[in-house]
């Protein structure tokens, strides 16, 4: 669903949904502050550009790049995503000249209290370092109560987590990283990534190696007896 906000500013207009930007110079305007004690949370689209567009909101900023030759690296982003906590009365916004659209708007707003109360409750895994090496990871979590294990790994089937030695079924937490449930008490944790084609390049590779060694040998005995056979003809 779009917000509508009312922003007196002649450089955009809203219309069909989509806010419209037109400017020479960069601009700033402030918004008012309706949801204080909250985290706001924003995202929205910005359309593509042939310059470097950005917006920054209080201190946060995002910004869209392309390949152009003013610009050495490219940057295809064009979803703007911003995370704040206001307590005074104003927003400050700040936009980058140009023409361009916003459009795809979308706000969410978490109650600090609650934000809170729920880190409170998260308990942080010990990482144990003198195991944990390439695709092993090892750690241990002391848990209040029956819950979920949640990781900053982006989720692949390809993950096996052992909890106390035990495979436990893989989840999916947060909407995007790998995870499990647990439960209360202390736990060993044991989290494995198991290439599928890693075993497949190792047999690949060693029948390459068997066949490069019979291809040498077959070529060495084709030019001993085309050498035996030279010297009898002579």
């Amino acid at each position: 669903e779009i917000i509508k906000v009312d922003i007196d500013n002649k450089n955009i207009i809203f219309r069909n949904n989509k806010y419209y930007i037109n400017s020479k110079k960069d601009f700033e305007f402030e918004l008012d502050n309706t949801v204080k004690n909250k985290i706001v949370i924003i995202n929205f689209k910005v359309n593509r550009s042939d310059l470097v567009r950005y917006i920054k909101i209080d201190d946060t900023l995002n910004m869209i790049s392309t390949n152009t030759k003013d610009y050495f690296y490219g940057n295809d982003n064009i979803l703007f995503n911003y995370v704040l906590y206001n307590t005074t009365d104003k927003y400050k916004i700040k936009v980058s000249s140009g023409q361009f659209i916003i459009d795809d708007i979308n706000v969410y707003t978490i109650d600090y209290d609650d934000y809170i109360r729920f880190n409170d409750n998260i308990v942080n895994a010990k990482l144990d370092y003198n195991k944990t090496y390439g695709d092993n990871i090892y750690a241990t979590i002391d848990v209040d109560d029956n819950s979920y294990l949640a990781t900053t790994i982006p989720y692949d089937d390809n993950f096996s987590i052992y909890i106390d030695g035990k495979k436990s079924k893989l989840i999916k937490v947060n909407k995007a990283f790998i995870g499990s449930y647990i439960t209360k008490g202390k736990h060993k944790i044991k989290i494995i990534y198991n290439n599928k084609y890693l075993f497949l390049g190792k047999v690949i590779s060693l029948i390459s190696l068997v066949l490069l060694i019979i291809t040498y040998i077959i070529k060495k005995y084709v030019r001993k007896n085309s050498h035996k056979k030279s010297k009898f003809r002579d």
